[in-house]
């Protein structure tokens, strides 16, 4: 059970491969480009807002949010707005986005990696202070006594003995995911 009341809001159209698994933890999803004009992107991310009771805004790789930051920010100036920034990109891409919005308008950046964040600083200027980096981890131990005490299924479906180290790689295969580097 969580304390959290979560509601996703995507503002792009796609095939949604997550939708049913959000919805079975309790998450309630809004797919706006599926119903909405993109000119009216920010009134439906405001709707969500004011009608779920929306304590926390969590920017995630969607342009159309941060361009409804500052109109959020006017409308709603008590709800605070973070961002996450996952990579650099070489055109700009998000690490831009998220730093022409402004200080204001985003409450706190967090980035996987201290490069991301020095980039962030010295590229975009913003101040050391207002970018946090978080960095995505795993349980190792908890990984260890998994794979200690119990056959995987991946392990059975592929006849592998239990000591046999097992890695996934989950993304898009593009470059800034890096799949070489995690083969």
């Amino acid at each position: 059970p969580t304390h959290f009341r979560i509601t996703i809001v995507t503002t792009l159209s796609t095939s949604h491969s997550w939708d049913g698994v959000a919805r079975k933890t309790g998450a309630s999803v809004y797919h706006l480009a599926d119903f909405l004009k993109p000119a009216d992107m920010v009134k439906g991310i405001l709707h969500i807002i004011f009608n779920h009771h929306v304590d926390c805004m969590y920017i995630m790789n969607s342009e159309a949010a941060y361009g409804a930051a500052k109109v959020i920010k006017r409308v709603a100036p008590w709800l605070p707005i973070i961002d996450r920034i996952e990579a650099p990109d070489p055109g700009g891409g998000y690490p831009m986005i998220s730093a022409k919005v402004g200080r204001e308008f985003i409450d706190l950046r967090t980035v996987s990696h201290v490069k991301l964040a020095q980039l962030m600083h010295q590229k975009y200027g913003l101040s050391q202070d207002s970018v946090r980096v978080i960095y995505i981890g795993t349980n190792r131990a908890r990984i260890e006594e998994i794979s200690r005490n119990r056959r995987g299924v991946l392990h059975v479906m592929c006849n592998l003995s239990a000591e046999t180290p097992v890695g996934r790689f989950v993304g898009r295969f593009a470059n800034q995911k890096r799949p070489e580097g995690f083969v």
